[in-house]
């Protein structure tokens, strides 16, 4: 609704659909203020700016906290390293390169003949190259917004200029973009040429009961502290195959008043040269963590071996509960989703 409000230049629309999703997504919202900005650069008026503006003041209002506190700055310090803005004494930065992954690049081309054949067309395509400028720096240089949103983005603003369309010869164009060939993207399923296979819809309260299971030997106030590999200042490597399986578990456990650690907020505090370290697998960086972090337990993770490792009981951990999400039937076997074996262990 935004998007086509811009291009209609009802700004009435615009500035209420951007503050309605501002409410549900502040990825989107900022998107919203990035096309924003950049239609009043090619109309040349302030009018989709001011549209803007109810939004701007509601998501500053998030940032009222720091504002009490006076860390305002060093927040947005912290959030400007996060997305891979400032690297000065950064420890966890993005591996920024000028090329794009096989996946980003399809994505990519299949824009690009948009763009060109709207623009051919004699259409007002200039919000469409933005999209795609932003599209390249998101998957590129920085990291501000999640891939599916640049692709709704994407989508969307390419649906605003098909509806504008008179004519039916950008619709072979318009099929490319909208229906990109599953083999050759990132979707999390068996790799498959042609159509997506459905996926039956499934109740989430079995998985919520596994997981209230697993935690229920801990209690409130009581910190987990889950094992990872070293992403050796690598961003993108951050919990790496485990990022699929953290909300849940966080979810139960914030619930229950057990922390969990580390944390995404873990890596924001401590996302500069020189800060402590909480990573490692192996039994000894295991003992070194929960001795610096005082945690309570301990939970490791296992991609194959569906045994607990005998390092584990030799060092004096004891098993108090274990997890296999291969157990989880709810998730549809087409899915690629990593399914380790977890425990939970008493350090000694």
């Amino acid at each position: 609704m935004g998007i086509y409000g811009l291009f209609t230049q009802q700004w009435e629309i615009t500035a209420l659909a951007w503050l309605i999703a501002s409410f549900g997504s502040f990825t989107v919202a900022f998107l919203g203020g990035i096309l924003s900005v950049s239609m009043a650069m090619i109309e040349w008026s302030p009018a989709p700016v001011l549209s803007f503006l109810p939004t701007a003041i509601k998501m500053l209002t998030h940032f009222w906290p720091n504002l009490r506190q006076k860390n305002i700055r060093q927040t947005l310090l912290e959030i400007a390293k996060l997305i891979g803005f400032y690297h000065k004494d950064v420890k966890y930065k993005y591996r920024n390169k000028w090329w794009l992954s096989l996946g980003k690049s399809y994505y990519a081309m299949i824009y690009i003949q948009f763009c060109i054949a709207a623009s051919v067309g004699g259409l007002e395509a200039q919000l469409l190259w933005v999209g795609l400028g932003v599209f390249y720096l998101n998957s590129s240089r920085l990291r501000f917004a999640d891939d599916q949103s640049l692709q709704m983005i994407m989508l969307s603003l390419a649906s605003a200029i098909m509806i504008q369309s008179e004519s039916l010869w950008l619709l072979p164009f318009y099929w490319i973009l909208a229906s990109p060939v599953p083999f050759l993207t990132d979707f999390p399923f068996k790799k498959v040429l042609d159509v997506v296979p459905p996926v039956q819809p499934f109740h989430i309260k079995p998985i919520l009961k596994k997981m209230e299971h697993f935690l229920k030997p801990v209690l409130g106030q009581q910190t987990i502290f889950m094992a990872f590999d070293n992403p050796k200042g690598d961003y993108g490597k951050i919990f790496f195959e485990s990022k699929p399986h953290l909300e849940l578990l966080r979810y139960v456990a914030s619930q229950n008043e057990i922390t969990v650690f580390p944390s995404w907020e873990t890596v924001m505090n401590l996302n500069y040269e020189g800060a402590p370290e909480f990573w490692g697998r192996n039994v000894n960086d295991v003992l070194e963590n929960i001795a610096q972090w005082r945690a309570n337990y301990v939970l490791i993770y296992q991609e194959e071996n569906p045994v607990l490792e005998k390092k584990w009981t030799e060092a004096g951990f004891q098993s108090i509960v274990a997890m296999d999400w291969e157990s989880f039937n709810e998730l549809n076997n087409e899915f690629l989703f990593p399914k380790p074996k977890w425990w939970l262990l008493k350090p000694p």
